[in-house]
């Protein structure tokens, strides 16, 4: 239920906009029929709070019920996986850097992204030099072990045997893809952003044969996307 409310903007819109509505609807006819069917209400004022309390329970409990079943899909989206690695996007320029955390199975350490030139990124080991190089003008991405060019509609990279289907960079929301082999296995693959921050998204992966730098140059690319969309989502959820 959770994964299907957050799987698009326009779901989770839909959600935050009807459910209100229905909520109030729902509790005002329980109480109405507490009301009439409990007539020592109208009686005592305790057990009449009591009523107004049980008439209310529909308007809080879909939002308890909600949050719960979110922080439960967000805990097991990458069973199965090696690992999820942690991106965290900068929303302006003056916030620093966006930080991917990697779990123990690729390395365990935090690379951080940054603009070297116009349209061209370097993603880096903190405090090490650049390793993975991802030029936006010409679609091309480069690591001490591996050259070639991707594609983003959709995302693919031929030479690394990786590729996905349908749109993946969304307007004001978190990318969503999910990178499979030649084999049609998941490499990498985006979950759930953080409930009250959209601009860090977990990301599975899993090891391959080839290394980790195909993992390091997905991950790079999504997280170039996460900082695109992130100052517009934490501005539109604030407002």
């Amino acid at each position: 239920m959770a994964a299907a409310l957050h799987h698009t903007s326009t779901s989770w819109l839909a959600y935050q906009v009807f459910l209100p509505f229905v909520s109030i609807v729902t509790a005002l006819v329980n109480l109405c029929l507490l009301m009439s069917i409990v007539t020592a209400v109208s009686h005592s004022a305790c057990l009449l709070l009591l009523a107004i309390v049980a008439g209310c329970t529909p308007v809080w409990i879909p939002y308890a019920l909600e949050i719960t079943l979110r922080k439960q899909a967000y805990a097991h989206a990458c069973d199965g996986f090696d690992g999820t690695v942690v991106l965290n996007a900068v929303t302006s320029n003056s916030a620093g850097l966006s930080v991917a955390s990697f779990p123990p199975a690729f390395g365990g350490m935090k690379r951080q992204l940054f603009q070297s030139s116009t349209n061209v990124c370097q993603f880096q080991p903190i405090g090490q030099p650049s390793q993975i190089r991802i030029d936006l003008m010409n679609d091309t991405y480069s690591s001490p072990s591996k050259y070639g060019s991707f594609s983003d509609n959709p995302l693919s990279f031929p030479d690394l045997g990786l590729y996905s289907n349908g749109s993946w960079i969304r307007s004001c929301w978190a990318p969503a893809v999910n990178l499979k082999n030649t084999t049609g296995s998941a490499i990498v693959e985006t979950g759930f952003t953080a409930y009250t921050d959209c601009s860090q998204l977990q990301v599975c992966a899993r090891k391959t044969a080839a290394g980790p730098d195909e993992v390091y140059i997905a991950i790079a690319r999504i997280l170039i996307a996460l900082e695109s969309a992130a100052g517009c989502c934490v501005r539109s959820r604030a407002s």
